[in-house]
């Protein structure tokens, strides 16, 4: 096990390391978290306390590789992460705030620290006020206030001591048992067993059931998922999701050049279907149909053309809140040239009805040889 020992009073040993604050300016101060444990004296002075809070990262990836961080406290201060003042607890990587008092009744609030606090005498200089939640507390003055404390952090634990004269005794009995005041943190839960590469093959005939099961559910999921998208889309995409949908209830789905008047053909019973699919806003308006009209008086030359209008209308409103599909005077158009009008939430709910075998291509037919609109009313 390593151990660095940080600041200017620690005597030299094969035990530890030592870090003192003037090694900054040689450039000899070692990386904190290449080592397991880490035994910080506190500096009181601001020259040191740049130096520590600098190192903030350091100490945070000690901690987070399962090191221990053993910390003498002295004056107090309040520091928060996000805040970049410096402070002699501005290298911690959690929010603290030790209030600047100080005092020598300690009362000892853990059995597992209790060896510690009868070994050494402890003359605290703050306590702890805001800490994290999930601190433990090891012991607190006569008012009952924290005055050392230990703060779990990710897979870490920075345990905060009281000050004390007695920095050679302390760092000696913390090297050689400090870790039974958090031994919890050393314990390791035994690693499962690696996937063996053969288990994919082992599969019961139930499972297999299942596992069938689970596919086609997760087909018809991400067919709803897509084709809902019809109740939004707008431009291109709505487009080729109307198509994509008269192919899937059966039909033969031409797709015509850009710039013409409609956007689709199928084929109806006997004649042509000429489809304009457009989202928007509001209602759909008669220059919509009329743009239609034109591509079905065009075509009537040579074959029989009906019109239908796709009208994905009130796009961005849930479909039980949307207004009218259609204004009067295209509803009125549509009537005259035998125009269908068909929102996507109908169509939609064709579509549900086809999944589900309660409607027919035969049924679909009916409705786009319709004229006009099922109804003026609200979107149900």
């Amino acid at each position: 096990m390593r151990i660095l020992c940080i600041g200017n009073d620690f005597k030299e040993s094969a035990d530890y390391v030592i870090a003192k604050f003037t090694d900054v300016s040689k450039d000899i101060f070692p990386a904190i978290f290449d080592f397991d444990v880490v035994i910080l004296d506190l500096p009181t002075n601001i020259l040191a306390y740049q130096i520590i809070h600098n190192r903030r990262d350091e100490f945070a990836e000690l901690l987070r590789s399962r090191g221990i961080c053993f910390v003498i406290s002295n004056i107090g201060s309040r520091h928060i992460v996000n805040k970049p003042d410096v402070g002699n607890y501005s290298w911690c990587p959690f929010d603290i705030y030790a209030k600047n008092k100080s005092g020598t009744t300690v009362f000892c609030e853990s059995e597992k620290a209790k060896w510690l606090f009868d070994a050494i005498n402890f003359n605290w200089q703050c306590y702890f006020k805001n800490y994290p939640e999930d601190t433990s507390i090891l012991a607190t003055n006569r008012a009952g206030h924290p005055i050392s404390i230990i703060v779990p952090y990710e897979n870490g634990h920075c345990v905060f001591l009281p000050y004390t004269n007695q920095i050679d005794e302390l760092t000696s009995l913390l090297i050689q048992s400090g870790l039974n005041i958090i031994s919890e943190a050393f314990e390791t839960e035994e690693a499962p067993a690696e996937v063996p590469t053969w288990i994919g093959e082992f599969v019961t005939e139930e499972e297999e059931k299942l596992l069938k099961k689970q596919n086609e559910l997760e087909k018809k999921i991400r067919k709803r998922t897509k084709f809902k998208r019809l109740l939004y889309e707008k431009g291109i995409a709505l487009q080729e999701l109307v198509e994509d949908i008269f192919k899937e209830l059966g039909f033969d789905v031409k797709k015509l050049p850009k710039g013409a008047y409609a956007d689709l053909e199928i084929p109806l019973n006997g004649t042509t279907g000429a489809i304009e699919v457009t989202g928007l806003e509001g209602s759909i308006n008669v220059r919509k149909a009329r743009q239609l009209l034109h591509y079905c008086v065009d075509q009537e030359i040579e074959r029989d053309v009906k019109g239908i209008l796709v009208v994905n209308h009130y796009q961005n409103i849930s479909p039980k809140e949307r207004g009218d599909v259609a204004t009067e005077d295209a509803i009125a158009l549509a009537n005259k040239f035998n125009f269908c009008i068909l929102p996507t939430t109908e169509l939609y709910n064709l579509l549900e009805g086809f999944w589900d075998n309660k409607v027919t291509k035969e049924d679909v037919l009916k409705i786009l040889n319709r004229v006009g609109l099922k109804t003026k009313s609200k979107s149900k």
